[in-house]
């Protein structure tokens, strides 16, 4: 899941994630074929989903795609909110039964679990202090430093096998990762990009501060992700994918969160 730099969203908005979220309906192997399919996000990941600070809802590019998606392949669908932490264990249990949630696509997941057609490509950036970004002229300088992920990410398989010699400390979210960021407790944050670039939007002042590098340390795909052999519900979902990608909703929304809100905050 969740890779690279991605801007902004202020720290108390994303602290809201937790605790707010739709009806907590729960289901037992909804196909898509009639029953109301069950969509687990855990909104703290700006651009992709977040709770709206002004409205107290989940918005976001996955939010507003999956809904599309879902109107496009002929089902119904509802959200709920789960923390990262427990979200593929709530999909194994059968409490919910699809994950949207910036989940990327790797063999080790595929293992268990089934993945939707890929709606979307990132990288994985490593953010440091300003101040500190001169230090780093090559990965191989980051040997040794504090550098942070966030828990069951791919961030954190990332560093874990290719580079051991980074000192990882693990964030149970994006939001206290920046915050301990800033503070000086990790050296730089290993994010997806848009969500550094969305953190960057919502917070200038802070975001002043901050300077990814340039270094692209992976580059993955996200799906929605399915328990083994749900093929129904995993047909209906690529079909409404692959309309919303036909008809250009998929571009709009897009544009709509990512392209110009990262403009937005790239902008001098």
């Amino acid at each position: 899941m969740r890779s690279l730099l991605r801007s902004a969203l202020a720290l108390t908005a994303l602290a809201l994630a937790v605790a707010c979220g739709s009806s907590e309906s729960t289901s037992s192997g909804a196909s898509g074929g009639g029953k109301k399919v069950i969509v687990g996000t855990n909104p703290d990941y700006p651009p992709m989903q977040f709770i709206d600070p002004k409205t107290n809802e989940m918005v976001g590019y996955e939010i507003e795609l999956m809904e599309a998606i879902a109107e496009k392949g002929g089902f119904e669908m509802e959200w709920k909110n789960i923390e990262w932490k427990s979200i593929f264990g709530a999909l194994e249990a059968g409490d919910i039964d699809a994950i949207m949630s910036a989940a990327t696509i790797t063999d080790e997941r595929k293992q268990k679990f089934d993945f939707s057609d890929p709606y979307y490509t990132i990288s994985q950036r490593v953010v440091v202090l300003r101040e500190n970004a001169p230090q780093i002229q090559k990965v191989d300088d980051l040997n040794g430093k504090r550098i942070g992920v966030q828990l069951g990410t791919t961030g954190q398989l990332l560093v874990e096998k290719e580079y051991p010699s980074f000192v990882r400390v693990t964030f149970d979210n994006a939001p206290l990762a920046f915050q301990d960021l800033a503070g000086g407790g990790v050296f730089g944050f290993m994010v997806d990009e848009p969500v550094a670039e969305e953190y960057g939007r919502a917070n200038p002042e802070m975001a002043k501060r901050f300077e990814a590098l340039p270094f692209k340390f992976s580059e993955e795909s996200y799906g929605v992700v399915l328990r083994k052999n749900e093929t129904e519900l995993r047909d209906k979902i690529n079909a409404g994918l692959k309309a919303v990608k036909e008809s250009g909703i998929e571009a709009q929304l897009r544009e709509k969160w990512i392209t110009s809100r990262t403009a937005e905050a790239t902008a001098p």
